[in-house]
């Protein structure tokens, strides 16, 4: 019997080899923002501190060379979808810190084509990356844990250094951070012009 994977949910992760020279130099410039920049995002249960909206991170001078790096991951990752010799444009990027207790419910980012998540600073149990299967309720679950095929969801544990890209209609979410110190990551959203 063959069985074809239809319709994949393809997430991509790249591993940044350059993450202990930049840490320090990025959080501390996070923590500077945080002092000066109001906190975005709305109608969020979540309390969580973001820039999203009141900060575009692809803006700020002193994330050039993490920006570099992360955007052509992001483009690689374009061209295995599909999206080869189209132009990409980062519309939207802010970072999150989440204090001991901190998460964020479950959401996508519609209106985009690409989403990233880079782990900039991450304490042991600082809150997993969920993705929620986009598999329609109401089919009887079968779970086998060395079995993807029946997975409906998958749970990625944040690493210093590691990028997480997806289709930007994909449910996730941040579970709670039961670390004393805060967890620190970048967001991106990138839309693609036909």
């Amino acid at each position: 019997m063959k069985i074809q994977g239809l319709f994949p949910t393809p997430i991509g992760f790249s591993e940044n080899p350059s993450q202990k020279l930049i840490k320090s130099k990025l959080i501390k410039e996070c923590e500077l923002l945080k002092k000066k920049v109001k906190c975005g995002g709305d109608n969020w249960n979540s309390t969580v501190y973001n820039t999203c909206q009141t900060s575009n991170l692809h803006k700020n001078k002193k994330f050039d060379n993490l920006h570099n790096w992360i955007f052509n991951e992001v483009k690689v990752f374009a061209d295995k979808l599909g999206y080869t010799n189209k132009k990409m444009f980062c519309e939207l990027s802010w970072f999150n810190y989440y204090n001991k207790h901190d998460y964020q419910e479950a959401h996508d980012h519609e209106g985009n084509e690409i989403s990233a998540v880079y782990f900039l600073s991450t304490p042991k149990d600082c809150g997993q990356l969920r993705f929620i299967s986009p598999e329609p309720k109401g089919i009887k679950r079968v779970y086998i844990k060395n079995n993807p095929l029946t997975w409906r969801e998958f749970k990625v544990i944040p690493k210093e250094g590691l990028l997480v890209m997806f289709k930007s209609n994909l449910i996730h979410d941040v579970q709670q951070n039961k670390s004393n110190k805060p967890r620190i990551s970048l967001s991106y959203n990138f839309k693609i012009e036909y």
